[in-house]
């Protein structure tokens, strides 16, 4: 198992900074580019994908409007992203090499959608559905048997 994206597993985690090009416009980090597909409009997306580091980006992206939608399309754009991600062959061995391991976005930030919050508190004691590690876990596999 690998519980948390720091040190040698840093590359897993949406702050990595390593940018890509999606849809069309460069990203600094899937950070960037997840947040910037929260918006309503392109000025708010443009201030957003942006910001200097993922963690500015993580910031305005939670201060701008919000698409109506966004609850029923975030987990699919995650998945486009990481998809999108790791079609560097840099990153794409790095992922390869986690092997079968079970992938945990642990935090302490009470993110219990993307990952596992291990804080201790009341609102996170029930274990986090951890779908970054799941997303990533899938890419994985689907490298694998393009691969093949």
């Amino acid at each position: 198992m690998i519980n948390g994206f720091k040190g040698q597993y840093k590359f897993l985690s949406n702050f990595y900074e390593k940018g890509f090009t999606f849809k069309g416009k460069h990203y600094a980090t899937s950070e960037h580019a997840y947040q910037a597909f929260k918006s309503t409009n392109e000025q708010d997306h443009e201030l957003v994908r942006l910001q200097l580091s993922p963690r500015m980006t993580k910031k305005y992206g939670g201060e701008i409007e919000i698409r109506e939608d966004w609850e029923d399309i975030k987990y699919n754009l995650m998945l486009e992203i990481v998809r999108k991600k790791f079609k560097d062959p840099y990153l794409k061995n790095l992922l390869e090499k986690t092997e079968e391991k079970y992938l945990e976005e642990t935090n302490w930030w009470h993110d219990n959608f993307y990952g596992n919050c291990t804080c201790g508190k009341d609102k996170c004691k029930e274990k986090g559905k951890n779908y970054l590690g799941k997303i990533l876990m899938i890419v994985r596999k689907e490298n694998r048997n393009d691969n093949s």
